[in-house]
């Protein structure tokens, strides 16, 4: 993602390795935010329109906004599948699935469950795998934030840590995780 400060104050963000879309904050932490709403709305309007969805390019020093872990399951499934030449059709054929099931998988306003993201990948040689990474560092939290960080709804040994999607071929050694630049 391309970080660029405005004269009046704030940041604009761009994505270069998708063609279209910006948007701005008043702030860093701000414009960030609004950086990681974009890319993964793009993206999802992208699988909706049935768009080719690039692999992100190498970050060379720039900001990083991560896709949330379902969605980046949802990309790789339709990433699987148009490199097997499927359609949405096909692959709920392939499934023995109902079509809407398929629809469900690449709507972005839809939790599946992750054992449907893995019966599709399975159909397209791949499988799912969740990996733990430390986050990056994040500023203080405010007191109330920090209470509910420390109570019993999120065990000590959860704090800061961040869960990330990985999908490794089955067939190959190669690892594909999406983090947009």
């Amino acid at each position: 993602m391309q970080l660029d400060p405005e004269e009046d104050g704030g940041y604009v963000v761009t994505l270069p390795d998708i063609a279209y879309g910006a948007t701005q904050g008043d702030t860093l932490q701000e414009a960030l935010l609004q950086a990681q709403d974009m890319v993964e709305e793009t993206i999802l309007g992208m699988i909706a329109h049935n768009e080719e969805v690039p692999i992100p390019s190498p970050a060379k020093g720039r900001p990083v906004a991560r896709l949330p872990a379902l969605t980046a399951a949802k990309l790789e499934v339709y990433h699987a599948m148009r490199q097997a030449g499927l359609d949405a059709a096909q692959l709920a054929q392939e499934l023995g699935w109902p079509a809407k099931k398929i629809t469900h998988i690449f709507d972005g306003y839809y939790a599946v469950r992750l054992e449907q993201l893995e019966a599709a990948l399975a159909a397209l040689d791949r499988r799912l795998v969740v990996t733990r990474n430390r986050r990056e560092a994040k500023p203080p939290r405010s007191r109330k934030a920090s209470s509910v960080i420390g109570s019993n709804r999120f065990p000590r040994r959860a704090r800061g840590t961040r869960l990330c999607c990985t999908v490794l071929r089955t067939i190959a050694s190669a690892t594909l995780s999406y983090s947009w630049r």
